[in-house]
C-alpha cells in the first residue's frame, strides 16, 4: 500500500465493465489507428488511441458521465463542485447539463481561453481563482460550505472506472496489444487503464509519461512515498495542479504501472509536431506526452504492439500553430 493513501474502495474491472455499460450510447467509442511514422521507428505496431475525438475533445467524460450518473442514482445531492484546468470541466459541465444537475467549476486563473469558453457554454457556475495548484483546495473547501458534492478528477473511483473505459475499447481492436503508453497528471486515466488491461491481460505493459515540468507524480511513484514538487509552465498544461496527499490513484499506479517516464518540453512539443503532420491529428500538449514518451527512448520498444493514448485535443489555435512554427525553426 502506498504510505499515506486514504482508506476508499479501489474500483475494479468488474467496475469498469459496468461503465462501460453505462456510457455505451453517451460517448463516441474512439478509433485506434496504426501510426506508420512511428511503427518505424520502433521496428514495431505503433496505434493511436483517439481521445481528442471524443465528446468535449478528451477522454474525461467517461469518468465525468459515470461518477455523475452514479450520483443521480442516489438522490442525495444539492449538487457537484469541481477543480479543473479544463478538459475535466467541460465533461462535468456536459454530463451535469444532460443529468440535470448542478455544476460549479473552479478554474485557474491562467485557463487557456479555448478551455474556458467550452466550460462556460455549459450552465455551470464558473469560479475563475489562483493557480494549478490552489483550485483543489479551493473547490474542496467550497464543497464543505455549500453542501456540495466534490468530485475530483482522479481521486474518485467512479471517475477511475469511467476512464478504464479507454482500455477496454483498446483491447477488444488490438488483443495483441504488449504495452499502452498514458499522459499522467492525477493519474485517473492511467489507474483506470492499468486496473482494466492488468485484468484482462496481467502481462500486458503500463508506462505513464509526465511532463519533466510537472514531475510530482514520478517523484511519488518512484519514491512510495507523498513528495511534492514546484512545477514549472509546460505546454502539457492538462497534466499540470500536481495531486492530493492520499489519492487513490497513487496506491494504484504504484501496484499496477510498470514503470513512469518524464519527457522533457522540446520532446513533447516535436511528437505535437510529427502527430499533426505525419498523423494528422491535433492534440494538445497533455496527449502528446505519450508520444514523447516513445520519441525519446524508441529502441526500448522495438519490435513490440503499442498503443498511445491521445488524450484530448483542446488546445487555442494560437498556441498550436507557434508550438509548431517554434518546432520548425
Amino acid at each position: 500500500m502506498f504510505h499515506g493513501v486514504c482508506n476508499v474502495e479501489i474500483p475494479t474491472l468488474h467496475d469498469i465493465e459496468n461503465a462501460a455499460k453505462l456510457l455505451k450510447t453517451r460517448i463516441k467509442h474512439t478509433p485506434l489507428v496504426r501510426s506508420e511514422f512511428l511503427s518505424e521507428i520502433t521496428n514495431g505496431s505503433v496505434y493511436l488511441k483517439l481521445e481528442n475525438l471524443q465528446k468535449t475533445g478528451a477522454f474525461k467524460i467517461r469518468g465525468a458521465f459515470t461518477a455523475l450518473s452514479r450520483l443521480e442514482q442516489e438522490g442525495d445531492s444539492k449538487g457537484v463542485i469541481t477543480a479543473s484546468s479544463g478538459n475535466h470541466g467541460q465533461a462535468v459541465g456536459l454530463a451535469a447539463a444532460e443529468l440535470g444537475i448542478n455544476a460549479t467549476i473552479v478554474v485557474p486563473e491562467h485557463v487557456s481561453k479555448s478551455k474556458l469558453e467550452k466550460i462556460e457554454q455549459f450552465d455551470v457556475t464558473v469560479i475563475k481563482r489562483g493557480s494549478y495548484e490552489e483550485v483543489e483546495p479551493l473547490a474542496k473547501k467550497l464543497a464543505h460550505d455549500k453542501d456540495l458534492t466534490y468530485v475530483s478528477g482522479y481521486n474518485h473511483p467512479d471517475i477511475i472506472a469511467g476512464q478504464g473505459t479507454v482500455a477496454l475499447e483498446i483491447l477488444k481492436a488490438e488483443p495483441e496489444t504488449d504495452t499502452i503508453i498514458v499522459p499522467v497528471g492525477g493519474g485517473g486515466l492511467v489507474s483506470g487503464i492499468a486496473i482494466a488491461a492488468k485484468g484482462l491481460n496481467p502481462e500486458i505493459q503500463i508506462i505513464g509519461v509526465q511532463a519533466e515540468a510537472s514531475p510530482m507524480v514520478y517523484h511519488c511513484w518512484k519514491s512510495n512515498e507523498f513528495i511534492e514538487v514546484k512545477e514549472e509552465e509546460t505546454v502539457a498544461s492538462g497534466l499540470m495542479g500536481g495531486i492530493q496527499e492520499g489519492s487513490i490513484t497513487l496506491s494504484i499506479m504504484r501496484d499496477k504501472v510498470d514503470d513512469m517516464v518524464l519527457v522533457e518540453e522540446g520532446t513533447i512539443t516535436h511528437a505535437l509536431k510529427i502527430l499533426y503532420e505525419a498523423e494528422g491529428q491535433r492534440v494538445e500538449g497533455a496527449a502528446a506526452v505519450a508520444v514523447a514518451g516513445i520519441l525519446k527512448d524508441p529502441e526500448r520498444f522495438r519490435g513490440e504492439n503499442i498503443v498511445a493514448v491521445l488524450s484530448g485535443g483542446n488546445i487555442e489555435e494560437s498556441t498550436f500553430q507557434q508550438l509548431i512554427r517554434d518546432t520548425s525553426s
